[in-house]
This record gives structure tokens, sequence and C-alpha cells, in this order.
């Protein structure tokens, strides 16, 4: 099969773009595949050489690919990894509740809570008309494509409440099976006094659970555990975490991929607390390939889309009730194993790229035939 993966983020940061970058070496293996960023670079290929389909991942650029493979009869399934039916990227009202159909009233009230700064407020509003036509545009799109994969069934519900009324399949983003392999320097580690670790790999965000998650670890009140925050810097000020941050959390901004592997098999345990509605959240499934214990809040999509209480610890979303889940996991080293192992069992035979991939092409295959 000869096909062509558009998509502006591929790389080893980010998501979208590490989903991107992994599909990528996996179907090549198999199959002819060439990855464009730019829609004239795009066109150009298609008039020399037609490829089977045209995969579309990330949203950017959606409308004017649909264009060209319709302009030249080109097979095109559409990706979706995000919550593309919100002004806000998070269908979550203020206080976290669930919203998730989209209107112009939406988006500017959304822009009014959320910008502090009085310009940004002022050009947010200004810009809404826009943003919520792109939004309809992309939707409309969508129920136009050839085929449609969207990566979680929370997220599928979403599309379906916006007005998606076609076949959607249903598939995780593949995670590279390297995961499943501890890093040779981790295999003859010193476990001497060593304080257990308490992993979040994501945006500093509070949609994230960011500030939710500092709150939590405050309350353990123990000096057997530190909390290691991996991500970027996103919404959240010095003034909001500065009451949380003590001599037992460490920061770290920025971990290329291969490293990241010596902290998921260098920690105890794994929190994933989004309380937006997760379209997939690639870090807890990298987690699970490492055989971590996962603890995520339930009916958030996500992990919670996927995992259940054999294979993770999912709880409501409350400060108190994750505090409690760390402190147990903490403290039952044969719970921890337990739920560990299933979680790696479940995602080596349901996540693993190597077994993910082959399902996408059999999706693919189904769609242009």
């Amino acid at each position: 099969m000869i096909i062509y993966l558009y998509t502006k983020s591929f790389g080893d940061f980010g998501g979208g773009a590490k989903s991107s970058r992994t599909t990528f070496e996996y179907l090549k293996k198999e199959n002819c595949v060439e990855q464009f960023s730019y829609v004239k670079d795009l066109k150009k290929n298609i008039k020399i050489k037609k490829p089977d389909v045209v995969l579309h991942h990330n949203r950017e650029d959606l409308i004017k690919v649909f264009k060209v493979c319709k302009k030249f009869k080109i097979p095109l399934i559409v990706t979706v990894n995000g919550l593309w039916g919100c002004g806000k990227g998070t269908n979550i009202k203020k206080k976290y509740d669930e919203c998730f159909k989209c209107s112009l009233n939406g988006i500017i009230r959304c822009s009014l809570e959320s910008e502090e700064n009085v310009l940004k407020k002022i050009k947010s509003v200004l810009e809404s008309p826009l943003r919520y036509y792109i939004i309809k545009k992309r939707l409309k799109i969508l129920n136009g494509v050839s085929g449609l994969i969207a990566i979680g069934q929370t997220l599928k519900k979403i599309l379906e409440i916006n007005g998606v009324k076609r076949e959607i399949y249903i598939s995780p983003q593949p995670i590279d099976d390297s995961f499943l392999i501890k890093p040779d320097i981790l295999k003859k580690k010193n476990k001497k006094n060593k304080k257990k670790k308490i992993l979040f790999n994501c945006s500093w965000d509070s949609t994230k659970g960011f500030i939710l998650l500092l709150e939590a670890f405050n309350k353990l009140k123990r000096n057997d555990a530190e909390l290691l925050i991996i991500g970027r810097k996103i919404n959240v000020s010095e003034k909001e975490i500065r009451p949380y941050i003590n001599d037992k959390i460490k920061f770290i901004e920025k971990v290329p991929l291969d490293i990241m592997k010596n902290y998921y098999y260098s920690s105890d345990i794994f929190v994933f607390p989004s309380l937006i509605f997760e379209p997939f959240g690639r870090s807890w499934a990298e987690a699970a390939l490492a055989g971590l214990p996962i603890i995520s809040f339930k009916g958030r999509g996500g992990a919670s889309d996927y995992l259940n209480k054999e294979n993770s610890y999912l709880i409501d979303v409350d400060a108190d009730k994750l505090a409690e889940a760390m402190n147990k996991l903490l403290d039952d080293e044969k719970l921890r194993k337990k739920i560990g192992e299933n979680a790696r069992t479940y995602a080596k035979n349901n996540l693993a790229a190597s077994v993910v991939v082959p399902r996408l092409i059999k999706i693919y295959r189904e769609v242009i035939k």
C-alpha cells in the first residue's frame, strides 16, 4: 500500500507528534509511506504518484488537505486525536463539569472566564466567531471523509453529540514496543534507602489536574515518598503553586523520549489526574507498558476509556480521594505489583504499536475497498 501521512506534529515531544511518528515508523515496515507537513508538497507528490490513501493526523490544515484529496479523488482517513468540537479543547466548564457541545455564546463566555489579561480577553472574544466557524467546518468535513478514527470511546461520543453521523472507528494511539524493555542502566539499580516515587508526566496545567495533584500530595504527610513532575508549564502561575511546593517535589520541564523510559521504570506509581475529557493521554499508556500502577479519574476519557479496576486504580475526581489512593498504593507493595503487572499485560496486548498498527492497516484497507 502507498500511504501519505500528513501532519505538522511529528517528533519526540508532544502526544500527537509522538503518536504520528510511531505510526509512521511501524507502517513503513510493510508499506511505502511518506510524511508531509505542507499542503503544497502533498499536492505536488499526489500529482507525481497517487497514493492508495492519505492519512491526516493532528487537525492542522485539515480543510486544505480535504480539498486536495477531493480534487484528486484520493481516499482520506482522518484520525481525531483532540477535542475538536470545543473552543478551549477541554469539553469542561469552569468547575470541570462536562460541556460536550459548543456554541458561539459558549466560546465567548469561556473567553471571558479564562483570560485574566484585559487585552487578551478582548482579543479572544473578537476571535470567537472565527474559532466557531472553524470548529463547525472541521466537524462538517469529518462527515465527508472516506474514513474516521477516534482515539477513544469518550471522544467518539463527543463527536457524535457534535453532529458526526458517519461510522467512527476506535483505535488507541500506538506506543512503541521499546517501552516494554527495561533500560539497561536500571537493571542493577541500588534500592538502598530508596524513596518511593510518584510520577506525573503531562503539562503543568490546572485542567490536567496539576494543581489538584500538588494539593493531594501535600495531604500525604509522609517522608518516604517524593513526587516527580515532568512536563511543560502551561496556564499556571507561581502564585498558584507556591503554597504546595516543598523539597519532596521535583520539577523537570523537558525529557527526551529515550530518557523518559528511565523515569517510568524507576518510579513506583504513575498518576494521570486529568480533569478534561481526555481523547487518549499518551503518558499513562507509556507507563502501562512499563508496568507502573496507574491512578486516574473515572469517566474522564483517557485511561478510564481503556483500563479497569483490575489494571488501574480509578477514583472519583477529588483531591482527598487522590491522596487516599496514593497512600494505599504506597503502603501496599503487593497491590502495586499486581496492578502494574496487569496494566503491562493489557498494554502489551492492546496498546503496543506492533499490535495497534496492524489493526490500523486493517481499517485502512476496509475503508479504501
